[in-house]
């Protein structure tokens, strides 16, 4: 509880400095920017739960977190009922589903084509610190990305699962929970061209996705902030303003956990979460360079389209009702607070021991599976390729001129 004092004992501008650097070191998902400029060993055992959740200081940080929870849930629930019926975009969505789908498409293209690019000498598998065993991954990284620009985004997807395999089979399933995010791009690469149910459907799945690496990021911060610490106590020594670096992380996690769940079940709040993750992750870009770009691309894609589309989830968990509404985000908040943590540490004590995964033939099977849903995946009726040309013929009319008809109508 001292730390938590120290940091009321702040002047305001301290603490507003001070709140802005947490964002700051918050922003970057599933300490995924530690990994990928330190050496930091995943199979270390975490802290022990009891005594992360445990101290004074972050029991402090959770009940300030589940108070402003509340208050954005009852925000939320105000404008609800004042926009009701409203088909306002600000509110319901920038774009449509399948125009978000195709950015997500165009986007995953460029990502992969710039990843084969900067890491040539030395080829990863999907982040920087996945450093690709085999060979024939940049030929699939380049060939994934063509076929995504081209407009072959079922073909795109299996290469990027196939890629997901291969990361499994070499680093392990642990370790790729915190890109769970590239399950849900394949998700919507394989669904962009399904009909309007589905595709809404796959921007569901990159929504929780997307929720889940920012979670497991902000609980990796709880379990090993001393991955971090030689950043802290050396050139960002003047982000701490005074304060441990343990507490400091701790409130860096606590800020990725609540933004990460605002996105997963908040409407407006969800949509502003994903413009402020967005904001702050762009800002830390310069100071780590094309690592950092390339690495953080598709967080910053995903969260770019959540920030653009409906939240199907909060249309389902979301009430005009303010009570209901503050009780259901403060029972889903203190629900995923209770209960990650230790899923956290039992995930790692039995995939980790689970061995080597290198047996598995994961890079092959993924796409296989897909390549048997091929047939059984519909395809919607209105789709943006255009008609066959056999399907038209011109026609010569002196009113109009030179006309194109339908054979037999």
């Amino acid at each position: 509880m001292s730390r938590a004092r120290s940091f009321l004992a702040l002047p305001g501008t301290a603490r507003a400095h001070w709140l802005f650097s947490l964002l700051l070191v918050a922003c970057t998902p599933a300490s995924a920017h530690i990994k990928w400029f330190a050496e930091v060993q995943v199979r270390d055992a975490p802290r022990p739960v009891v005594a992360v959740i445990g101290q004074p200081g972050f029991v402090a940080l959770a009940a300030c977190a589940l108070l402003t929870m509340m208050l954005v849930a009852s925000t939320e629930a105000w404008l609800r009922r004042r926009t009701v019926g409203v088909p306002g975009r600000a509110l319901h969505g920038v774009v449509s589903d399948r125009i978000a789908l195709r950015v997500i498409r165009i986007g995953t293209g460029l990502f992969f084509l710039a990843n084969a690019l900067y890491f040539a000498d030395k080829p990863v598998l999907l982040t920087p610190e996945l450093t690709a065993g085999a060979p024939w991954t940049t030929v699939l990284q380049v060939a994934t990305g063509a076929l995504a620009l081209l407009g072959r985004p079922r073909l795109a997807a299996m290469g990027l699962v196939a890629l997901f395999g291969q990361a499994i089979a070499q680093y392990g399933a642990f370790h790729l929970i915190d890109y769970t995010l590239f399950l849900g791009v394949a998700a919507c690469l394989w669904l962009s061209d399904a009909p309007a149910a589905l595709q809404r459907r796959a921007l569901t799945a990159l929504r929780l996705t997307v929720g889940l690496s920012l979670l497991w990021g902000a609980i990796e911060k709880w379990m090993y902030p001393q991955w971090t610490f030689p950043l802290l106590c050396g050139d960002a020594r003047a982000l701490l303003m005074g304060l441990t670096p343990d507490f400091f992380m701790q409130g860096a996690g606590m800020i990725e956990f609540c933004t990460a769940t605002a996105i997963v079940v908040g409407g407006v709040a969800g949509r502003l979460a994903c413009v402020l993750l967005l904001a702050l992750m762009i800002a830390a870009m310069p100071m780590f360079g094309p690592i950092d770009v390339i690495g953080h691309a598709p967080f910053v894609l995903g969260l770019a389209v959540l920030a653009c589309v409906r939240n199907g989830v909060a249309d389902r968990f979301g009430t005009a009702d303010t009570h209901r509404h503050v009780l259901r985000w403060a029972m889903a908040f203190g629900a995923m607070l209770a209960t990650l943590p230790a899923l956290y540490v039992a995930a790692h004590g039995l995939l980790i021991e689970a061995g080597d995964w290198t047996w598995l033939p994961l890079s092959v099977a993924l796409p296989g599976v897909l390549l048997v849903a091929w047939p059984l995946t519909p395809r919607s009726p209105i789709h943006w390729r255009r008609p066959p040309p056999a399907a038209w013929k011109p026609t010569r009319s002196p009113q109009v001129g030179w006309a194109a008809s339908r054979q037999g109508g």
